[in-house]
């Protein structure tokens, strides 16, 4: 795989400067980062931050590639899914999520927030 040096910047996405994308039009697919709650067996919560949450939830489902949390709480299944512009402030929402009580997460849960209903 060759690689190019990075010349462009588009939305504050490097674009490598290759032939092609010289010479066509470039589409570019931006990275959108998701918090997510998933419910476990035993009714817990556990929230997280991820650009994939299909393949997330499928790796909390796998004895190796989950959570350490989620691994012995197995089957989740995803209850709230918001979308965040970056990791930054996906983090930042995950932060804030993590520290209200299981009463509020399962008012948000309910609340016209989760985007579930998008997927």
């Amino acid at each position: 795989m060759q690689s190019y040096p990075f010349s462009q910047r588009i939305d504050n996405m490097d674009i490598p400067a290759t032939p092609e994308t010289q010479s066509q039009k470039i589409i570019i697919k931006t990275n959108i980062w998701y918090v997510y709650m998933v419910r476990c067996a035993d009714t817990s919560l556990y929230t997280g931050v991820t650009t994939d949450f299909k393949r997330r939830l499928l790796e909390h489902n796998s004895r190796k590639e989950g959570a350490r949390y989620t691994r012995s709480r197995q089957p989740v299944s995803l209850v709230y899914i918001e979308f965040c512009a970056n990791r930054s402030t996906a983090c930042r929402r995950e932060y804030q999520v993590k520290h209200l009580t299981k009463k509020t997460k399962e008012a948000l849960i309910n609340s016209a927030e989760n985007q579930l209903g998008v997927f």
